[in-house]
């Protein structure tokens, strides 16, 4: 498993979680900057701050998911799926675009596996941490 470093500032890092073949928070980044340039940008800013000035107390841009989950979320419906680590390291599993009221299972399920492969990985020392953007 691989944690690729996105952002990084005085308060905390953000990495994109990558299991080698692919790194779906990755892909739906840049499909989100494609397909919606202004919520994009919505929340690269809602990163940027928390990178910089630590993490907001708005629900209305960050959610507790339970078992350790977190989204970063903009009012347009892009969600950004992650977890900490050491408390200055914040893990982005996927993200997804919400459509509905509730946060879908599916998308709950796919962040804790991820979650789960995450700590398996740094416990059997298979985590590699790449610190050069794309």
């Amino acid at each position: 498993m691989e944690a690729h470093l996105y952002q990084s500032g005085s308060v905390c890092q953000i990495y994109l979680l990558a299991d080698g073949r692919n790194c779906p928070a990755a892909d739906f980044l840049s499909k989100a900057a494609n397909r919606h340039p202004d919520e994009f940008a919505k929340l690269t800013k809602l990163l940027d701050h928390s990178c910089t000035h630590g993490l907001p107390k708005n629900k209305q841009k960050i959610n507790g998911l339970g078992d350790g989950l977190y989204e970063f979320k903009t009012m347009g419906g892009l969600r950004l799926v992650w977890f900490w680590d050491a408390r200055r390291v914040i893990l982005c599993s996927h993200g997804f675009v919400k459509k509905r009221q509730s946060t879908p299972p599916s998308e709950l399920e796919t962040a804790f596996r991820w979650k789960k492969a995450y700590e398996l990985a740094k416990k059997t020392q298979q985590l590699k941490f790449i610190e050069d953007p794309k």
